[in-house]
C-alpha cells in the first residue's frame, strides 16, 4: 500500500514538473518573439493563456470579490452572485430564486 501511494506521488511529481517545463518554454517563446518590439511592458497570463502588457495598455483588472453575506436561509453567499431584493428600503440577498420567493411569501 506504501509503494503504491509513493509510485502515485513520484507520477504526480512528473506530472507537475513536465507540466512547469512546459509554461517556461512558452514564456521563453513569447519572449523571444517580440525581443524587438520597445513597446513591451511585461507579460501577463489572463484565463490560462500568456499576453503581452505594451505601454499604454492596461494590465488585466482582477474581479473584486464582495464580502459574504447571509442569506435568508442561512447560508453565507457571495454579495455580487446573489439574488437581491429591496423591501421597506432594506436590501436582502438570497442563493436561489426559490429562497427570495419564499422570503416574499413569509413577509406577506
Amino acid at each position: 500500500m506504501g509503494t503504491l501511494f509513493l509510485q502515485f506521488l513520484m507520477v504526480m511529481f512528473i506530472i507537475g514538473f513536465i507540466n512547469m517545463i512546459a509554461n517556461v518554454l512558452k514564456i521563453r517563446k513569447l519572449i523571444k518573439d517580440n525581443q524587438d518590439n520597445p513597446n513591451v511592458k511585461g507579460i501577463a497570463i489572463v484565463n490560462g493563456e500568456l499576453k503581452i502588457i505594451e505601454e499604454g495598455e492596461e494590465p488585466p483588472k482582477t474581479i473584486k470579490v464582495e464580502p459574504l453575506v447571509k442569506c435568508g436561509c442561512g447560508k453565507h453567499i457571495e454579495k455580487n452572485n446573489s439574488y437581491r431584493l429591496i423591501k421597506n428600503e432594506q436590501e436582502h440577498h438570497f442563493c436561489s430564486w426559490d429562497c427570495q420567493e419564499e422570503f416574499v411569501s413569509t413577509m406577506e
